[in-house]
């Protein structure tokens, strides 16, 4: 007998449910599923801070920084080094595109020794995040980042009640409620609560929501961890998604 073991890496756990639904189709053949947190913000300090010379071209607080926002958006490491990368490629051109030494000081050896090293800032940090990472859901189509549609369904679900100012925190039970609703308005099969949990558990490590757990799953409580009308305003850009929030909660 052959025994065939597949190992495979994603950066969502919901690839085999996408790629190989099949699986599902028997209990024996069900992945198993191994979920590696997210990065923590004085861990992703650490990666830049070794990935770094000893003269570093950031200073302190724009690492700090940069690591408390990618830390608070999605944890990747990767974004976090590129986020860096082009915020030196920002400051180099910038130093380009100016006159360092006036026309007086250019036949003085002593002063362009002296010139100081221009250095990454947290203005520039927050420009480059602003322009390229302003939200973990502005990716376009097709994007290896882009959220697929059940967790995009949910956000929605959440921010019509956050919207409708009775709720900042919602339990799972009410929010499965109106997300279940919003799909039948639209015309689109609703996942079971279960499933939906697993939803709101990626949307957690995305650092888009924050679940509180309680002892049963239906009372866990679930509230917004990024700017509510930043979400709105990404996801209105979709059109299904701006019909669901210019509506009322269905009932």
């Amino acid at each position: 007998m052959i025994i065939c073991i597949f190992l495979g890496i994603a950066n969502a756990l919901d690839l085999t449910d996408r790629i190989l639904p099949r699986l599902q189709a028997s209990s024996s053949c069900q992945p198993v599923l191994i979920n590696f947190p997210p990065y923590t913000t004085s861990q992703i300090t650490d990666i830049i801070k070794n990935r770094l010379q000893q003269d570093s071209v950031l200073e302190p607080a724009a690492i700090s920084f940069c690591a408390r926002k990618i830390s608070a958006v999605a944890g990747d490491a990767r974004k976090a080094l590129d986020v860096c990368h082009r915020a030196i490629e920002l400051v180099e051109s910038d130093v380009r595109g100016q006159k360092v030494l006036k026309p007086a000081d250019c036949n003085s050896p002593t002063k362009r020794h002296q010139t100081p090293m221009k250095k990454v800032t947290v203005m520039h940090i927050s420009k480059i995040m602003s322009e390229v990472y302003s939200s973990s859901v502005n990716s376009a189509d097709g994007s290896e980042h882009a959220l697929p549609l059940q967790q995009k369904l949910a956000i929605c679900s959440l921010l019509l009640l956050v919207k409708s100012g009775k709720f900042k925190e919602v339990l799972l039970g009410k929010l499965h409620e109106t997300y279940s609703n919003v799909c039948k308005r639209q015309q689109i099969v609703p996942v079971d609560q279960s499933e939906f949990h697993s939803v709101l558990t990626l949307l957690d490590s995305r650092g888009i929501i924050n679940m509180k757990k309680a002892k049963e799953t239906r009372l866990n409580k679930i509230s917004l961890k990024l700017d509510e009308h930043e979400l709105e305003q990404m996801l209105k850009d979709k059109t299904l998604m701006a019909a669901i929030l210019s509506d009322k909660i269905p009932k």
